[in-house]
Formats: structure tokens, C-alpha cells, sequence
């Protein structure tokens, strides 16, 4: 009976030295959207994206001159703009498989820049 009520005792102050802490906050996608955002289907903002494409893990990734990187979700045929100043107008994906970057991007045109 005494051992049960040592280890009653113990189990007890063990969990109340135990702290859960909040997780940090997500930072603001730059229009408030994001994964869970409103926006109506078939609506979409498009931004304006300049940097060199080179292969990634997954998808490709876009490095901006600032050292910005994006993925790219394409339909393939983007290892053709490898290592090539692009201006690409696309939209941020809600979700994606690609795991690069700070987000990734739907490319509606590819420009080539010199």
C-alpha cells in the first residue's frame, strides 16, 4: 500500500513539472491566405516572380537575387529553364508536395530574362 501511494505521489508531481507550451504562430502569407484560405475556387491572385531555376528534391526551385527561394509546380519540362534568369507570373499553392522554399508557385507564364 505504501510503495502505491509513492509512486501515486511521484506519477503526480512528475506530470505538474511537466509545461506544454504553445506552438510558435504561423507567419501571414502575404495576402492572408494560405493552405486554409477563403479565397473563392477559380479565383486567383497572381505575383510576379524574377531568380534562376535549378533542380530540386522535388520540384524546381526559383532563387531570386535576395537568395529568395520558391518552388516551381509545373506539369514538367522545367529542367529546359535550368540554370536561366526567368520572370514567371504565377499563384501560390494552397498545397503541394513540393517541400522547397518559402512557398510554391503555379506558374501561368515563364519569361526568359538576360
Amino acid at each position: 500500500m505504501r510503495m502505491r501511494n509513492i509512486i501515486l505521489i511521484s506519477s503526480t508531481l512528475l506530470a505538474a513539472a511537466c509545461t506544454v507550451e504553445e506552438p510558435a504562430p504561423l507567419p501571414p502569407m502575404g495576402d492572408g491566405g494560405g493552405a486554409a484560405g477563403t479565397r473563392p475556387a477559380g479565383q486567383v491572385t497572381l505575383y510576379t516572380y524574377e531568380g534562376v531555376l535549378s533542380p530540386g528534391t522535388e520540384c524546381a526551385i526559383l532563387t531570386a537575387d535576395n537568395g529568395r527561394r520558391w518552388s516551381l509546380s509545373t506539369a514538367n519540362g522545367e529542367d529546359r529553364y535550368y540554370g536561366k534568369k526567368l520572370r514567371i507570373t504565377a499563384e501560390v499553392a494552397d498545397a503541394s508536395y513540393c517541400m522547397e522554399g518559402e512557398a510554391t508557385i503555379i506558374p501561368h507564364s515563364i519569361e526568359i530574362i538576360d
